[in-house]
C-alpha cells in the first residue's frame, strides 16, 4: 500500500510539473501574441507611411515635370525675346526701321544671361 501511495505522489507531481511547465507556456504565448499585435501594428502603421511617401513622390515627380516644361518653354520665350532685341537694336543702328529685315529668323546668338 506504502508503495502504491508512493507512486501516486510522483504521478501527482508530475502532474504539477506539467501544470507549471504547461502555465509557462500559456504565459509565453501570451506575450508573443502581444508582441505579434504590436509588430503587426508597427507593419501596417510603415505601410501606411510607405504608401503616403509614395505617393508625395509621384506629386513631387508630376510637379517637377511640369515645373521642367514651364522652364523650358520660359527659355524658349526668354530667346525669342533676345532674338527680337537683337533685330530692333540692328534696326536701330542701321536706320531702317521699315526693312524687312528678319534677324529672328537667322539664328541668333544665344542669351548668356
Amino acid at each position: 500500500m506504502v508503495f502504491v501511495t508512493e507512486m501516486k505522489n510522483e504521478r501527482i507531481q508530475e502532474l504539477n510539473s506539467k501544470l507549471i511547465h504547461m502555465d509557462n507556456l500559456a504565459e509565453r504565448n501570451l506575450e508573443l501574441e502581444d508582441k505579434l499585435n504590436h509588430l503587426c501594428q508597427q507593419n501596417e502603421d510603415l505601410t501606411n507611411r510607405l504608401e503616403r511617401q509614395h505617393n508625395l513622390l509621384k506629386k513631387l515627380t508630376q510637379e517637377h515635370h511640369l515645373l521642367q516644361q514651364t522652364l523650358e518653354k520660359e527659355s524658349l520665350s526668354k530667346q525669342k525675346l533676345h532674338c527680337e532685341k537683337e533685330e530692333l537694336l540692328y534696326r536701330l543702328i542701321n536706320g531702317d526701321a521699315t526693312a524687312n529685315c528678319h534677324l529672328s529668323s537667322k539664328k541668333c546668338s544665344p542669351l548668356l544671361a
